[in-house]
Order: C-alpha cells, then structure tokens, then sequence
C-alpha cells in the first residue's frame, strides 16, 4: 500500500507539475497576442492619421477643381455673351452697310483673344486637375530631413526609386514624412 500510495503521489505530483508548465506556457502565449495586439493597435493609428491626411488633401483638390470648373463656367458664360453682342453688332454694322476691314479685324482680334484665354483657362483646369490626381510625394529623410531628390511635393510616400537622400547618401524607404 506504501508503494501505492508512493505512486499516486508521485502521479499528482506529475499532473500538478504539468498543469503549471500548461499554466506558464499559456500566460506567455497571452503575453505575446497582447503584445501584438498593441502593435498593430499603434499600427492602426498610423494608418488612420495616413488617411486623414490622404482624405484632407483630396477634399482640397476637389473644392480647388470646383473652383475650377466655376471659374470656367462663368468665362464661358462671358464668351457666350460676348459673342452674343458680337454677332448683334456684326448684323447692325452688316445691315448698315458700314463694316470695315479695320472693325471686322478688331472683332476677330477680340475673338481670338478671348477664346486664347478660355484654352488657357481649360488648360489650366486640366493642369491642376491632373496635379492633384498624379502627383508624387515628397519624403525626407529621417537624419537629415533633406527633400527627396525626386522632386516631388507632397509628404506621404515616393513611387521614384531614386529616393536618396542628397545630403547624406541614405537610401532608406522608410523615410520620415515632414508635417
């Protein structure tokens, strides 16, 4: 009975010794998903201040191409009108008999000038249009805090392969961006 009773001490001992070792490997596995849980909570608020930022810009390059586009509506609106008292003077001075070379050239002048600043209008919608869609960014570099040699303009990200640092050399992907 001794020997029994030896053994199922020994058994308890056994089962108690694995249950603490169960018990301390499952507070580590706890430990480290909490762990990675603060990470990829710290993670997350990079990624929302990213986005609000992203979501910042975009709304100011949508309301500066509404700008834009009111800007080029109400030129439109002047040529239209402009024609519209150009065609009305061209009839009276037709119906009068009295249109000169010099006052048809004068007309043709204000004409051409007038649609050379609505091109440049459009143009210029096309152009800040275009910028704010495919604009690259600019980063800095973390030492020195130098521009990107690439050129670019903004402060997120680079597409350019060519990001290195011209004051220090570095070539980190991983740059600091200027707020």
């Amino acid at each position: 009975q001794a020997a029994a009773a030896r053994a199922a001490a020994e058994e308890i001992a056994r089962l108690e010794l694995d249950k603490h070792v169960s018990e301390l490997q499952a507070e580590v596995r706890i430990e480290g998903a909490e762990r990675r849980v603060h990470e990829l909570e710290r993670e997350l608020d990079v990624l929302r201040g990213s986005l609000d930022i992203a979501d910042e810009r975009a709304e100011r390059a949508e309301h500066q191409a509404a700008e834009a586009l009111r800007e080029l509506r109400r030129l439109e609106k002047e040529l239209a009108e402009e024609r519209w008292a150009l065609a009305g003077a061209q009839a009276r001075l037709e119906g009068y008999g009295a249109r000169t070379d010099a006052a048809s050239r004068r007309s043709k002048s204000a004409a051409q000038i007038w649609e050379s600043e609505r091109a440049r209008s459009a143009a210029a919608l096309a152009d800040t249009k275009a910028h704010f869609t495919s604009t690259p960014t600019m980063l800095r570099c973390r030492d020195c805090q130098c521009s990107c040699p690439c050129g670019a303009d903004d402060d997120i990200s680079c597409d350019c392969e060519a990001c290195q640092c011209l004051c220090c050399g570095c070539d980190d992907r991983d740059l600091a961006s200027a707020k």
